[in-house]
C-alpha cells in the first residue's frame, strides 16, 4: 500500500545528512525521479540545516507531507526495500 499524503503531519523520513545544501537539493531531485512510484503526489522535500559542534553544518534531506507515522514508516520501509537508506523522524 502506498503511503498516505495529507501536505502536513509531524512526521518525516531523512535519506540523507549532507554538508552542503545544494547537494540536497540535487539529491532531491534525484530520489524524487528514482523513486516516483513510491512517492504519492502530495510529499516534498524538506531540508533542515542542523549544527553538529565539531562536526560542522549539515543538510538533511528529508520527505515530507505525509499523514502520520504509519505513513512515514511505510515509506521508509519501501525505500529500504529499494536500497535506500532512511530513518523516521518527527519534524
Amino acid at each position: 500500500a502506498a503511503p498516505v499524503a495529507s501536505g502536513s503531519g509531524d512526521y518525516v523520513v531523512q535519506i540523507a545528512s549532507l554538508r552542503n545544501r545544494g547537494d540536497a537539493v540535487d539529491l532531491w531531485g534525484t530520489v524524487s525521479g528514482k523513486f516516483s512510484n513510491v512517492l504519492p503526489s502530495g510529499l516534498y522535500s524538506d531540508i533542515k540545516q542542523v549544527d553538529l559542534g565539531d562536526k560542522g553544518i549539515y543538510y538533511r534531506l528529508r520527505v515530507a507531507g505525509l499523514a502520520n507515522k504509519v505513513a512515514a514508516d511505510r515509506l521508509c520501509n519501501q525505500f529500504k526495500a529499494r536500497g535506500q537508506a532512511c530513518i523516521v523522524a518527527r519534524k
